[in-house]
């Protein structure tokens, strides 16, 4: 009786590492099907594989910002939400990016907004030259929507923007009962590249 109880477990033991065997198979496959049907448009289009439809999505309401994006005049993150400007200027450094041509960035931000602080003016650019200019009214998420030429890409790709904030100001002047002291303009919730 008793054999019969530990081959009964052996036999489910062996079913269950040869059903996870079979199932990672299948994962696998799905995956690799999934990469062939996102590639078969560029190639049909006579595109180098290379120059494929590419999408990048950092996201900044998980607590942990992806590693060297943040490069000054943010505040800390807020796990669940996104990230404060801190001050007039903020600066970001995309990672690097495969595209050739230009990449279309989108930076999707709330506005601090009040009745004595009823907008934001907001400006990004790349070194010298402006990529979009937008004057924020909502504290709704909205994106910032900007194409990035290839010429103002880095030596490894990467793309650096600086955020100019000219009405970022102090939740404490404009918001009853507030003491946040920080000058914030927008919140950072992630940002959108594709080429």
């Amino acid at each position: 009786m008793r054999a019969g109880r530990i081959a009964a477990r052996l036999g489910l033991v062996v079913l269950l590492v040869v059903g996870g065997f079979l199932l990672q198979q299948l994962v696998r496959k799905a995956d690799h099907a999934h990469a062939s049907r996102r590639a078969a448009p560029a190639a049909e289009a006579g595109a180098p594989p290379d120059a494929a439809a590419w999408r990048q999505t950092l996201r900044l309401d998980r607590g942990a910002p992806p590693a060297g994006l943040l490069v000054s005049g943010w505040s800390a993150p807020e796990p669940g939400s996104g990230v404060w400007s801190s001050g007039p200027v903020a600066a970001l450094r995309l990672p690097p990016t495969p595209v050739r041509d230009k990449a279309k960035v989108a930076l999707l931000v709330e506005a601090f907004v009040a009745p004595t602080r009823p907008f934001q003016q907001v400006r990004v650019r790349a070194g010298t030259r402006t990529l979009g200019e937008w004057r924020l009214t909502s504290s709704a998420i909205t994106p910032l929507e900007f194409s990035a030429p290839a010429e103002l890409l880095g030596p490894a790709g990467e793309l650096d923007l600086q955020i100019d904030l000219p009405d970022a100001d102090s939740p404490s002047r404009h918001v009853k009962d507030s003491t946040d002291p920080r000058r914030l303009a927008i919140k950072l919730h992630r940002v959108e590249a594709t080429g």
